[in-house]
């Protein structure tokens, strides 16, 4: 019994397309590369890893063409060929895990008097069937390998091999069909949490348009790859074998090409709400729910945002300062609303984010309350630095401590910002500065961290630094 067309064909060595296809994909594997670190988002990285593959793939399959009876690089042609294929389609579905993210109908947020939490409204049945799907993806690209190295075997008898070559047949047509049936299942999800979460039609949503298409690709290869499987070996298949194996592949380059950003970019992972998307960077959609607690629970968002970083418990009481001219650096945490309870001589600042993106909470209300957006932007400061504004009497102090407004600071970033501001503030004969509870919230980091590390970058100033929270 000869191996299946697929094996023969899908894997056939022809030497100028695995050419092309291996500079193809060593270009896109640069590309996303560069958007990691430009972004360090998950499907880049994932893109990368299948780019890099891909590449390593053909460059065996030219090897290959030079030696077309090597078993050896036979196996090792399909081993690259199915078991990376799963991480393409593991990326479109952290792609569309992100979308859901970016949509407001889909994030529950509660408040209390002493913590902030974010949570996912997807249901518990819909957060396991994506993870159900997502988990089985590796499964079904090791059964496509497996299958493979059985077809190619050649150390046993004729009717022994004949029996492996139709049992590894047989598992490479149940991985195709897993396959296939796994993004159809997206498109399938794209479709019902487009119409479910969404409060536009889905013909007017872009980014649905996006995630269709990139579905599309893959089942077009899946298709292809279905109907050679199922089909018997003939003349014409083999005759006309090279339009087969460009068709395996060009779907893939396209998807990559994508997804890496030239004609996606990132206006992909942009909404009114961004502030709200910094899942899209964790391991999981709703993780920390997943495995503890979840909840289904519609929440409507107040129509005021408030106006501090984050509630906390309250601390020692502080010792009241006076006004007058201070000669060390002290540190005091107030309860107070810090745009009416701070001193009107005080300068304040907060924490941002490089790209600006000043949405939700308290940096929404600096964004409205003293504007200036394209004075900052004009600044072009880095992760690390501070920008600044004068208004009226006193300079409001921005702190970039993270490159995009759904990361989460690094804590050296974050300190490295705090010693800027001190120079800053001495430059400027700053000496009073009021600030919410900055870093804490939804930047993660805790409270004990950002009052020491305050403390260490302003020691041995003439500042008096005043902590409001509500």
């Amino acid at each position: 019994m000869p191996p299946s067309p697929f094996v023969l064909i899908t894997s056939k060595p022809t030497l100028v397309p695995s050419i092309i296809f291996s500079i193809l994909f060593f270009f896109a594997s640069c590309l996303q590369l560069f958007r990691i670190i430009q972004t360090r988002r998950r499907i880049y990285k994932l893109l990368f890893i299948f780019s890099f593959l891909r590449t390593l793939l053909f460059v065996i399959r030219i090897a290959w063409s030079r030696n077309k009876d090597s078993i050896g690089l036979a196996i090792s042609s399909g081993i690259f060929t199915a078991g990376a294929f799963f991480i393409i389609i593991l990326a479109i579905y952290i792609l569309l895990e992100d979308w859901i993210l970016t949509l407001t109908n889909t994030i529950q947020v509660t408040v209390s008097n002493s913590t902030s939490q974010r949570r996912s409204k997807l249901t518990n049945y819909e957060q396991c069937t994506l993870k159900t799907v997502e988990c089985l993806l590796p499964a079904f690209s090791t059964l496509f390998v497996a299958g493979s190295i059985k077809e190619f075997s050649t150390n046993e008898s004729d009717y022994v091999m004949d029996s492996s070559i139709a049992k590894g047949d047989t598992i490479i047509k149940f991985s195709m069909i897993c396959f296939l049936c796994s993004v159809s299942l997206y498109m399938l999800f794209v479709t019902y949490f487009a119409v479910k979460y969404s409060n536009k039609p889905i013909h007017k949503q872009l980014k649905v348009l996006v995630l269709y298409i990139v579905g599309a690709l893959l089942l077009i290869e899946l298709v292809y790859g279905t109907f050679m499987i199922f089909s018997p070996p003939t003349d014409k298949i083999y005759k006309y074998s090279w339009v087969f194996y460009l068709f395996e592949s060009l779907p893939e380059v396209l998807i990559v090409v994508i997804l890496g950003g030239v004609i996606l970019g990132e206006w992909f992972f942009e909404d009114e709400d961004l502030e709200l998307v910094d899942s899209i960077k964790t391991i999981s959609i709703g993780l920390n729910n997943f495995f503890f607690k979840m909840s289904d629970t519609a929440y409507s968002y107040p129509s005021t945002p408030p106006p501090q970083e984050t509630p906390a418990p309250p601390p020692t009481p502080a010792t009241p300062l006076s006004s007058s001219t201070i000669e060390k650096f002290t540190f005091t945490e107030r309860q107070g609303d810090l745009f009416t309870d701070a001193s009107p001589t005080d300068a304040l600042a907060h924490c941002v984010s490089q790209d600006l993106r000043m949405g939700k909470g308290i940096a929404d209300i600096f964004k409205k309350k003293y504007g200036g957006l394209n004075e900052l932007k004009a600044q072009q400061c880095k992760v690390g630095q501070v920008a600044y504004l004068r208004r009226d009497n006193r300079y409001i102090f921005y702190l970039i401590t993270k490159y995009y407004v759904y990361d989460k600071p690094n804590p050296k970033d974050f300190e490295t910002s705090l010693v800027e501001l001190r120079k800053l503030c001495e430059k400027l004969g700053v000496r009073g500065l009021s600030v919410p509870r900055i870093g804490t919230g939804l930047d993660g980091l805790s409270l004990s961290f950002v009052k020491n590390a305050i403390n260490d970058a302003f020691e041995g100033s003439n500042i008096r630094v005043t902590m409001f929270y509500l």
